[in-house]
């Protein structure tokens, strides 16, 4: 917004500005005209002030000037002029032109052959009384060059001369002109510019404008030597002034003068208008304009003045207008100032102005327009602030530092029009008796005003009553309770509706639809819910649309295609579900698109993609969304910003993103992506960051990225990319920060740029490197040679053997499958596969094996579920499962049937044993190195179940005492009694499994969808490793004593990040492990809170907001690196 543009002072011809030339600001009124009867008008009126009387009014055109050849109906024919006359005015005229350099021939009809004077260009002649006379000369913007001819006193009768916008030099003489009512010179090079007028029989109006000599940039000290006739004076260049004591007015415009206000202008006593405004005036206010005892109107406004206001101002008895916005005044509103009765207009906004507010500025009734705005004014408003301002029709308060309630009293400012009190410190509820206030503009954003209740708002529904209301502004508020249905009641006057970043609940109602004029609805960061009305779409006057930050659920409505004129669209951070709509691509005035952070899935509609209006940003991530990006994203040439991170796409990145060659931010993270970097990313050479990471790109560092030189960020950790760190990254001076890690790089890492500091780059996980930087402590590369030459063979070698082990596998599955079709598929043979796989021991044998069945040497769960947990075991096989030894068919000792499985002897038992000691065992707590191995090894066990067996398992019991360790301390995943096999149509009993269960698994480590019958899904195993995690390095079992009143092991351990993690973590993990140094220990807390964010994301409320099981391995897999890296 701000302010009219400056005018460009040297060599540039000035602009005139309109009363349009400026866009207030939020709180700042639109330049407006000046009050009736006050006497000059504000800057910019040029025409209108040149054309106006010494007392500001509007005068009748005379008939000379009109325009047309004949006598109007019932007037008489125009008599002839004198003939001796007339051809004194032909010979003036030519004598002009013979003075003057034509280049392009304007006035190439001014001829000696030509008598008809009046017809030549920019002539016009009189046609009453002295018919036949010059009256009007305007030669204004004709490239002419030279001086003016002195014969031009001679046109005796001229009432307006203009000359402006040529490279005219010289002195203008007027000596026989009786009357020039109208002088108009303007962006010529008079460089000793002498006006003499002679003989004037009445005041004159002048307009001067005199840029300079364009040539040298600077502007020559002119001298405007003005006669008593002259009443009104508008200056437009660096002049001095030779002051006449009866001058009435002075306008300045766009003029580069320093200090123009000296005290000088005291001396013009009758002074009654002063303007000027929209220049670049600088220095201070001088205090001498506090003798202008007739002034009426101080116009000073858009400027550089500095220092304080005069108190001196005060004297100014008869001042109605004073208009010091927008300059760099410092200093408090003097107090003299709210001693002038008759002020009508009263405007101090944008400046640097503090202390309070004269209490009395308010106690003004003659106040039409009072302006304090952008200001750093604070203090509380009066309680009787409205009651003596009943004629006020701006008030303008925001952008301060004001506090304490809105008193109730500005409900008496009943001619209110714009209201601005937003960006100030307001609290407490808004009185009702405000609300009955029916201005155009109500602006109370970011302050402390609050609503719980139907109360509270009433203020709100109340200006539904207005129905000239066209904007209500109440972003960054307190206001909460529920959405009042009155929003619905606005009159369609409406056009800019906020109610965003407060704490309102509640639903939309439908019927905004009803609002046709709305162009800007700002719901955003509040607590909505429910579907988004679909009636919203009715509203095609929609320039901004954002409900972001809410809790939104059901489909985007496809209607909203229709919203064609929207510039800026948020949906995100919501609960959006279902297909991003087709119809968006009817869109084309969107600058910019998000939709990121909700629950979206599907393609992105390539009508998306082809809209050409997207030049900001696309914001497409945290989503479910899937499928291959099409080549059209190519067609998005001028998007700065575009993310599709935390996805599901799939396939080769396009090459075509290369052709989005105004990027500045690219995000392709957190997807399933394959292939190698496109070498097209070169092309992106204005990009300043770009992120790839945790994908399954392959191949090397594209070269081509060597040529973006002002990237800044760039992340490919957590990727399958191979081969040597191309030096050119090196090269890169904007690049601060790089992550390479968890890759399969070898060779030198490079040593300058972003590669000489540590705290710049990561290259963890890459074991195959050397060199660099001494920090890295990475074996020298003196072999390199020899390694290269057997990564060549390498690469020959492994190809081959791969295809090999290929087809060793196909052949193995193609057994598999022949064995399972000729299998039985009874609970029977189940257990049959088994016994045939595996020894059979008697349960006499079994029973002296486990110590009469101790239950020590039990599994906890293995009574239960037999059938099932054969089916799973002999489905699986990992070397983080527990592998069967053998089995028994037999009777126990009352003979009943009994069968069981005999695992591998676990010396160390189950990880709860280890996790929660009895008081009286003496077992040494596990170390950080041994939590975080564990943790890994059940990763990639559940991450096995789900991703690579085939069918896929979900185990739904996972808990600590189903994990088992061995002697090494390596995890082992048991108890398999409540496993799901998924991926086939009939369940282990053969009958067709339902869609939901009841609930599985252990109090505290249960999905809480399960407790209602929810779809058995490897979310749930998320949730169960997630709360073992947290176990595992807290020391609190989620069935902890302290987890009541709707704490839980999650929440415990989410309140606590980032700053009260070591209140959380037990306090063993980091009392007795040695670290180095403080760095070090700091790395470790980095990681330690790195591994409870995993288990939080695991074990978050909704299953798709969960972490999966394949992602919580790889990072678990990082981590541990690390804290190996930096654990002695």
């Amino acid at each position: 917004m701000g302010g009219p543009p400056r005018p460009r002072c040297q060599g540039a011809a000035p602009r005139a500005v309109g009363a349009g030339g400026c866009r207030a600001e939020a709180g700042q009124p639109r330049p407006r005209r000046a009050a009736p009867g006050a006497g000059a008008p504000r800057e910019g009126r040029v025409r209108e002030v040149a054309a106006s009387s010494p007392a500001g009014g509007r005068r009748k055109t005379p008939a000379g000037e009109r325009d047309g050849g004949g006598a109007e109906a019932g007037q008489p024919r125009p008599r002839r002029a004198a003939p001796g006359a007339v051809s004194g005015d032909r010979r003036a005229l030519l004598a002009i032109k013979l003075e003057l350099s034509d280049p392009v021939g304007w006035l190439s009809s001014w001829n000696s052959t030509s008598s008809d004077f009046c017809h030549w260009t920019g002539v016009t002649c009189t046609r009453r009384r002295h018919p036949g006379r010059v009256a009007s000369l305007d030669i204004s913007s004709r490239q002419l060059s030279g001086t003016i001819s002195p014969a031009i006193g001679n046109l005796t009768f001229l009432r307006k001369l203009n000359l402006g916008s040529n490279m005219l030099d010289g002195e203008v003489v007027f000596g026989q002109v009786k009357k020039v009512p109208h002088f108009f010179q303007n962006s010529n090079k008079f460089s000793d510019m002498l006006l003499i007028f002679q003989n004037l029989l009445q005041p004159i109006n002048i307009m001067i404008k005199c840029p300079g000599i364009a040539t040298t940039n600077q502007y020559v000290s002119n001298t405007c030597h003005l006669e008593r006739h002259v009443r009104f004076l508008l200056v437009a260049w660096p002049a001095t002034l030779q002051v006449v004591p009866e001058l009435l007015g002075v306008i300045l415009v766009f003029s580069c003068w320093n200090n123009p206000l000296g005290n000088r202008l005291a001396e013009v006593g009758s002074l009654a208008h002063l303007s000027l405004g929209v220049n670049q005036l600088e220095g201070e206010i001088p205090a001498g304009l506090g003798l202008l005892s007739q002034l009426r109107t101080l116009y000073i406004h858009y400027n550089n003045l500095v220092g304080s206001i005069p108190p001196s101002l005060g004297n100014l008895t008869l001042l109605q207008i004073l208009d010091v916005l927008e300059n760099k005044l410092v200093g408090s509103i003097p107090v003299s100032l709210s001693h002038l009765d008759r002020l009508v207009d009263f405007e101090v906004g944008r400046n640097n102005l503090s202390g309070t507010i004269p209490p009395l500025l308010f106690n003004k009734s003659s106040l039409l327009y009072l302006g304090v705005a952008s200001n750093k004014l604070h203090g509380s408003l009066p309680a009787d602030a409205g009651t003596n301002l009943p004629g006020v029709k701006k008030l303008l308060l925001g952008n301060n530092r004001l506090s304490g309630t809105l008193p109730s009293s500005l409900g008496n400012a009943t001619m209110v029009e714009i209201l601005g009190l937003g960006l100030n410190r307001f609290q407490g509820r808004v009185a009702p008796e405000i609300g009955k206030l029916c201005p155009f503009n109500v602006e109370m954003s970011a302050n402390e005003l609050q609503a719980e209740d139907e109360q509270g708002w009433e203020f709100f529904t109340l200006f539904t009553n207005c129905t000239r209301l066209q904007l209500i502004d109440l972003p960054l508020n307190r206001l909460g309770g529920v959405l009042p249905t009155s929003i619905t009641n606005f009159s369609t006057q409406i056009q800019w509706l906020s109610i965003a970043a407060n704490g309102i609940s509640g639903v939309v109602p439908s019927g905004l639809g009803n609002l046709i004029n709305l162009s800007n609805l700002d719901m955003g960061e509040n607590d909505l819910h429910g579907v988004i009305p679909e009636d919203i779409a009715k509203l095609t006057n929609l320039q901004v649309l954002l409900l972001a930050n809410n809790q939104f659920s059901g489909n985007i409505p496809s209607s909203f295609g229709n919203l064609t004129q929207l510039q800026l669209f948020s949906l995100s951070n919501n609960s959006l579900d279902g297909p991003i709509p087709r119809s968006l691509g009817n869109l084309k005035n969107l600058p910019s698109l998000d939709l990121s952070s909700n629950l979206l899935t599907g393609f992105i509609p390539t009508e998306i993609f082809g809209l050409p209006s997207l030049t900001d940003y696309l914001l497409l991530s945290d989503n479910y969304l899937s499928g291959v990006i099409p080549a059209q994203v190519g067609s998005l040439k001028n998007i700065q910003t575009l993310n599709l991170s935390k996805n599901n796409f799939s396939g080769e990145i396009p090459a075509a993103i290369g052709g989005c060659v105004s990027l500045v931010w690219l995000g392709l993270a957190d997807n399933s992506f394959t292939g190698s970097i496109p070498n097209s990313f070169g092309n992106l050479r204005g990009l300043n960051t770009l992120n790839l990471s945790r994908n399954s790109l392959s191949g090397t560092i594209p070269q081509e990225l060597g040529n973006i030189t002002g990237l800044q960020e760039l992340f490919l950790a957590h990727n399958h990319l191979s081969g040597m760190i191309p030096k050119v990254l090196e090269s890169i001076s904007n690049l601060v920060e790089l992550d390479l890690s968890f890759n399969i790089l070898d060779g030198e890492v490079p040593t300058r740029g972003v590669f000489a500091n540590m705290t710049g780059f990561s290259m963890a996980g890459n074991h195959g490197l050397c060199g660099g930087i001494r920090e890295l402590e990475l074996p020298p590369c003196q072999d390199m040679p020899q390694k290269r030459w057997h990564r060549g063979l390498l690469r020959i070698v492994l190809p081959i053997a791969g295809t090999a082990i290929c087809i060793s596998l196909l052949l193995f599955v193609l057994f598999l499958l022949k064995w399972k079709v000729t299998s039985e598929k009874t609970k029977t043979d189940s257990f049959i596969g088994l016994t045939d796989k595996y020894p059979r021991v008697s349960y006499l044998e079994l029973f002296e094996a486990t110590d009469g069945f101790a239950p020590t040497n039990l599994q906890s769960g293995s009574s239960r579920s037999f059938l099932a947990e054969c089916e799973a075991l002999r489905q699986v096989k990992h070397r983080n499962l527990i592998d069967i030894i053998t089995c028994c068919s037999s009777v126990d000792t009352r003979g009943n049937d009994f069968q069981a499985l005999v695992f591998e002897f676990m010396p160390n038992y189950s990880l709860d044993r280890w996790l929660h000691q009895q008081t009286d065992e003496q077992l040494h707590k596990l170390n950080l190195i041994q939590l975080l191995n564990i943790a890994v090894d059940v990763a990639d066990a559940i991450d096995y179940l789900h991703n690579n067996s085939r069918p896929s398992v979900i185990h739904c019991d996972l808990k600590p005492n189903n994990i088992l360790l061995d002697s090494d301390w390596t995890a082992y995943v048991a108890d398999f009694g409540l496993s799901k096999l998924i991926g086939e149509s009939m369940n282990i009993s053969g009958s067709y499994s339902g869609s939901s269960i009841g609930i599985r698994g252990t109090v505290g480590y249960v999905a809480p969808e399960y407790g209602g019958g929810g779809h058995v899904s490897t979310a749930g195993d998320a949730y169960s490793f997630g709360v073992t995690l947290l176990e595992m390095f807290t020391g609190r079992a989620p069935t902890d004593d302290m987890f009541i009143d709707g704490l839980s092991l999650h929440l415990f351990a989410e309140m606590a990040l980032p700053d009260k993690l070591t209140e959380i973590v037990d306090a063993v993990l980091l009392e007795v492990q040695p670290y180095e140094n403080t760095a070090n220990y700091d790395k470790i807390l980095a990681c330690l809170a790195s591994v409870v964010r995993v288990g939080i994301s695991c074990s978050k409320q909704t299953p798709s907001e969960r972490m999966s099981m394949k992602d919580a391995a790889i990072e678990l897999h990082g981590i541990r690196d690390v804290v190996k890296e930096n654990y002695v």
